[in-house]
């Protein structure tokens, strides 16, 4: 039963993050250039993560009632439900870089390659750069990749102090259950 509940809750919970990062990465798109928003939307953007974290852990640690539920659980849940928002937030990513909005990130990329310019780099270094660079911007796998990775690592950090707050240690008096993730 916790078996199936977890990758019904994990899949979930996943899609409303996911959805999310989605959001985020769209209105951070439409206003783009403009500083205050940017932040206004970034610290939004962790806050609201943060908590839908925090609640979905604490809603899935109750359901083990008096088994309890190890700060390894808890890590284990947000761990996979990070990587399904990824793909998810990948996925939107792509579309938004090739079709969407390349534009805008040919803008970004330009505004980047001006910057190592002024690093004094040579001209070959930075047409290594460069290139190495275009390929990898509007490249599905690297941008999945990146995306996955990128909310895989900000979960568990997170995840971290969210698991040592929704940990429940095991009532002795209750009634082991038979089945165990």
């Amino acid at each position: 039963m916790k078996k199936q509940t977890f990758w019904s809750e994990v899949s979930r919970y996943g899609a409303i993050i996911g959805a999310l990062e989605v959001l985020f990465l769209l209105l951070g798109a439409l206003f783009y250039g403009k500083t205050g928003l940017t932040m206004i939307f970034s610290v939004l953007h962790v806050a609201i993560f943060v908590t839908l974290l925090y609640l979905f852990t604490k809603r899935r640690s109750v359901l083990y009632g008096g088994e309890g539920y190890s700060f390894g659980d808890g890590l284990k849940f947000i761990f996979f439900l990070s990587l399904l928002a990824g793909v998810l937030a990948g996925a939107y990513d792509i579309v938004a870089r090739n079709w969407l909005f390349p534009g805008l990130y040919r803008e970004m990329a330009d505004t980047m390659m001006a910057a190592m310019a002024q690093a004094k780099l040579s001209t070959k270094q930075l047409t290594e750069v460069k290139e190495s660079f275009d390929k990898t911007l509007f490249s599905p796998l690297y941008v999945v990749g990146s995306d996955v990775l990128g909310l895989a690592l900000r979960g568990l950090f997170f995840g971290l102090f969210i698991a040592a707050f929704t940990r429940r240690e095991a009532n002795i008096f209750a009634e082991k259950s038979e089945e165990k993730e």
